[in-house]
């Protein structure tokens, strides 16, 4: 019976190979120098700090780099939140090369630094353990909004191609929601309204939701974002200004 159940299992599809990475567009719609800056506000306080997204380039001896950066900080009341995210990614893939994470909240402080090693579906903590990873792309919470804006984003899509290089973390789930205009202090857009849930032991009682609001146009800016940091009641960054990329600026080293 046990040999039978076997040649069943290997006859079946889940026999077949692991599905390839999605393929990226050769012109990413965020360059080196991109720099986004964010009131973030709070719906009862209203303004209560900001934040700002950046893409540099960088450069080892290995292999070039884009580093994502993710600053945000703020105060509720006599409560203080600070969370700095670092993301090295592979421009030609946009999978993650090295993660790093610091945060700081009413509820403790944490830190989380990573190397991913895509090519052999695995990733290592700060201590050397060693995990699997099943995604073709692995992402983490910040180079995912940089593969989003990489999609077309057609209303009713729901299928990322994508996954978080932490099993745990598994499945992400995208929706694409409609199309509508907004007004942020940088101006008015017409945008995109996209969903991604995420799973998160962690935090988010198992499960995070973040909303945002991306420009329907070959740039894709974020120009709203809606999510919970730990110990606070759900936040929104509203773009405040933009400076755009270029592609000519010199690597500096990936440190």
């Amino acid at each position: 019976m046990m040999l039978t159940l076997l040649a069943q299992l290997l006859a079946s599809p889940a026999a077949a190979p692991p599905p390839a990475a999605p393929v990226v567009p050769h012109e990413l719609p965020f360059e080196s120098g991109e720099v986004l800056v964010y009131d973030a506000r709070v719906s009862m306080f209203g303004r209560v700090g900001g934040a700002t997204l950046r893409v540099d380039a960088c450069a080892t001896g290995e292999r070039d780099a884009l580093l994502l950066s993710f600053a945000v900080e703020g105060r509720v009341a006599f409560l203080h939140v600070s969370d700095e995210t670092r993301s090295w990614i592979d421009p030609a893939t946009l999978a993650t090369l090295r993660y790093e994470k610091r945060e700081s909240s009413p509820l403790g402080s944490y830190e989380e630094s990573v190397t991913i090693f895509a090519k052999e579906r695995r990733w290592q903590d700060a201590s050397g353990r060693s995990f699997e990873s099943a995604s073709p792309l692995p992402l983490d919470e910040l180079s995912l909004l940089y593969f989003v804006r990489t999609l077309s984003l057609e209303t009713g899509d729901s299928n990322l191609g994508a996954g978080h290089f932490d099993d745990r973390r598994n499945p992400v789930r995208l929706r694409v929601l409609g199309r509508r205009i907004t007004d942020v202090p940088a101006g008015r857009f017409a945008v995109i309204d996209v969903e991604l849930k995420v799973r998160d032991p962690r935090r988010y009682r198992g499960t995070g939701i973040i909303r945002l609001q991306l420009t329907d146009d070959e740039r894709r800016l974020p120009v709203r974002i809606r999510t919970s940091l730990p110990g606070t009641a759900p936040v929104t960054l509203e773009l405040r200004s933009t400076t755009a990329g270029n592609d000519d600026l010199p690597a500096g080293a990936c440190g």
